[in-house]
């Protein structure tokens, strides 16, 4: 289930999850990217917006790698970092995977 897929063990992100999709044309995301997303929302056991996450993230970069496609944001009003979830747990952030919250070390 997700909240089990979502816990770490030693603070490693077990898995990032398989591949979902096509979205759109020829989109593919990783499942535990998608549901990190904000817009993204599950709706009848199907995974939601995930066009929306994508089309975002393309104007993103995270703040560890500098690579696009980083649309998980710290919850913090006055901040503006944005990662990838795996770049948030090497950042440091504090990553709350039952509430979908993510904190970043600053």
């Amino acid at each position: 289930d997700c909240a089990s897929e979502l816990m770490s063990i030693g603070g490693v992100l077990q898995s990032i999850g398989p591949l979902l999709g096509p979205f759109g044309h020829d989109t593919y995301v990783h499942r535990l990217c998608a549901l990190w997303s904000p817009e993204v929302y599950h709706e009848n056991d199907k995974i939601r917006n995930v066009m929306a996450a994508v089309r975002r993230g393309k104007q993103l970069k995270c703040s560890l790698c500098g690579m696009r496609g980083a649309t998980v944001g710290c919850c913090v009003d006055s901040c503006s970092r944005t990662y990838h979830i795996r770049c948030a747990e090497k950042a440091g952030c504090d990553i709350s995977a039952l509430e979908w919250i993510l904190t970043c070390p600053e």
